[in-house]
């Protein structure tokens, strides 16, 4: 208790200061904290992201509450001002202002499992590897702590570059399960959202002696699958439909307005004490953002409409249909119905089919990073079915990321680079795309006369340094202009140290995270998505294929975007390359263009072999296109781009 009071004391004064200079000393003062004190489903709210039924809003939009029948509403009406219209670390500073003692036991609660993970970790050292439980301490610790640090794992499941292959290994239990809550809050939730008071589920298929007639047919008893923001049921509609309903977790919107606030704070004490060249806090609002825009369960529905819409081309991607009859309203779902559909995960097939549905999962993830443009941003398994029909589902369209054309274009660029082991390529490509600033600067220790040069002033928490340019510098050096050839003969030593570094994205990540001790690298949104969505990819392969390549397997998309270009600098620069003045290919620089890529040739035969696998259709003699008029004939301008 006198440690939570000193922290709560510390707390006040730190947010009493933001509070006075961001405006929002009123806010929230007589809104009380959770009686209970439970982590996870500590309130009995169950918010959305949009926070309080508006003006309009069905009746039923404004009773919350799990098995109370208080609402939350009248519990945290400023916690609602505070999450109304998306996520605003200013608000939610200044609604926790008032409640330093919430905050401060979280932080308690927070480090004590740290502390009990860190111990458990390093007292097991030298333990054999089949007595060891470190690997569970770590996955049931961010599990108990909540949604956030859950999210936090999945994450790191995916880095063992980071975090070890031990730590990895343990964390992906993260991203299949998660502990559920009860079905009587959940069936509540469902009542509640769908506006119904009658029987959830009946034997009964309509009215008998009187009795309403029931929502639905079934529901399964007890959840089929948890995560860390909510927990699905598999039910049959009253027409034979199987559905899968996913509930939100009650009090989530609340436990990760929290952990933001302290993951933020433990942050600030960090760099306090350990000054580094990297601000957290930027990457934490992000995560934060990310995590309250999947609360939005309309706003995943708009995702499965585009997703689907975008990808119908696709034969193999399957993509499930959402029923606004049995969702919740807008701006306040906590309810969200889909089709079932029947698969199994890749970890559950045999080796042949698992080798074919990781192979569709890389093409259709590469197909949405280079031609889409509309990536889901977590494929990890758990979001990944195999289907009887020999198709791939996506799940969970809660989290979307959009690429822009010219990002596209860099991409395929840079794979095209690797393949060929082209590095100057590969270094273009990733200045093209933001990764490499303009000009390439080179880090110089601080040594000698460079000793006295002062280190730049840190930004603000949560405010993005500027952008580096020759003379700044930070805590490793002083940074230098540097030409592009000596940088790309640098990333090229490095890449062939590496082991895998020209065949697996884990190798490169991890060399260019060595280089960016010599050379600044910047990490734009875009780099993180495609460096998350290659490495998933990745760890999926490493399951069935072994001697997977994933930028092989990446090419047949990357010609397409390199032979179907969006920016205008790029259509130029393709047209001149492969096409004469009156629309005829020049087959030599196609042939060109292709270096590298003899592979794909020879597999297909010859060149306008390949063109034609790419999707470039027929030619003739005259090696003019066969039909001009069809969309993947290179003469269809709107297509490629060439017009």
């Amino acid at each position: 208790r006198l440690v939570v009071a000193v922290v709560a004391a510390a707390i006040a004064q730190l947010l009493s200061r933001h509070e006075a200079s961001s405006g929002f000393a009123g806010l929230g003062a007589s809104c009380r904290p959770p009686s209970n004190g439970r982590p996870w489903c500590a309130t009995r709210s169950g918010h959305s992201l949009a926070g309080a039924a508006g003006p309009g809003a069905p009746a039923h939009a404004a009773r919350r509450g799990c098995s109370s029948p208080r609402s939350a509403a009248s519990d945290y009406p400023d916690l609602e001002e505070a999450l109304r219209g998306g996520f605003d670390p200013d608000k939610l500073r200044g609604y926790f202002s008032s409640r330093p003692l919430e905050l401060s036991r979280r932080l308690v609660e927070v480090s004590r499992v740290a502390w009990r993970i860190y111990w458990t970790w390093k007292s097991e050292d030298a333990a054999d590897a089949s007595r060891r439980r470190r690997g569970d301490v770590l996955a049931r610790g961010l599990e108990n702590l909540g949604p956030a640090f859950v999210k936090v794992g999945q994450t790191l499941a995916q880095r063992p570059d980071l975090v070890g292959e031990e730590a990895a290994e343990a964390l992906k239990v993260l991203q299949i399960s998660a502990l559920p809550f009860s079905d009587q809050e959940a069936f509540t939730i469902i009542r509640e959202d769908l506006g119904y008071r009658g029987p959830l589920a009946d034997a009964s298929t309509g009215s008998r002696n009187g009795a309403k007639r029931s929502l639905l047919r079934s529901i399964s008893n007890g959840p089929v699958a948890a995560a860390s923001l909510g927990q699905v049921y598999r039910a049959t509609t009253h027409d034979g439909l199987e559905v899968a309903i996913k509930v939100q977790r009650p009090g989530v919107a609340r436990q990760l307005a929290l952990d933001w606030l302290t993951i933020t704070f433990l942050i600030g004490v960090y760099r306090k004490f350990i000054p580094g060249p990297n601000d957290f806090t930027v990457l934490v609002d992000e995560a934060a953002r990310n995590m309250l825009m999947e609360l939005d369960y309309h706003n995943e529905a708009r995702n499965m409409d585009e997703f689907a819409r975008r990808h119908a081309s696709v034969p193999f991607v399957r993509v499930p249909r959402w029923l606004p009859e049995l969702t919740g309203p807008p701006g306040t779902a906590r309810v969200l119905t889909t089709e079932w559909i029947h698969g199994r995960r890749i970890s559950q097939l045999p080796l042949h089919l698992g080798r074919r549905a990781v192979r569709m999962a890389v093409q259709a993830c590469v197909m949405q990073l280079l031609l889409t443009g509309f990536v889901h941003a977590d494929p990890h398994e758990g979001n990944l079915l195999y289907t009887p029909d020999d198709r791939l589902a996506f799940l969970d369209f809660g989290l979307m990321d959009r690429v822009e054309p010219k990002v596209m274009e860099g991409f395929a660029d840079g794979i095209q680079g690797v393949v060929a082991g082209d590095w100057l390529r590969v270094t273009k490509a990733m200045q093209a795309v933001g990764f490499v600033p303009t000009p390439p600067l080179r880090i110089e220790p601080r040594r000698g006369k460079l000793a006295s040069v002062p280190l730049p002033k840190p930004p603000p928490p949560g405010v993005p340094r500027a952008p580096p340019k020759p003379g700044g510098g930070d805590e490793r050096g002083v940074y230098f202009e540097c030409g592009i050839d000596e940088l790309a003969a640098a990333v090229g030593a490095q890449m062939r140290s590496e082991k895998g570094g020209d065949s697996r994205f884990s190798a490169m990540a991890a060399g260019l995270e060595k280089l960016s001790w010599r050379y600044v690298m910047l990490t734009p949104s875009y780099i993180v998505l495609a460096t998350r969505t290659f490495m998933t990819l990745e760890g999926l392969a490493e399951k069935v294929d072994p001697g997977f390549n994933i930028y092989a397997a990446a090419m047949p998309a990357a010609l397409r975007r390199a032979l179907a270009p969006r920016t205008p600098q790029a259509r130029r620069a393709l047209r001149d390359a492969v096409l004469t003045d009156v629309g005829r290919v020049r087959w030599a620089q196609l042939e060109d263009l292709l270096v590298g890529t003899q592979s794909e040739v020879d597999r297909v035969g010859s060149v306008r072999a390949a063109w034609r696998a790419i999707g470039g259709g027929d030619v003739n003699a005259s090696g003019s296109p066969a039909e001009p008029g069809t969309p993947a004939a290179i003469g269809d301008g709107d297509d490629l781009g060439l017009g």
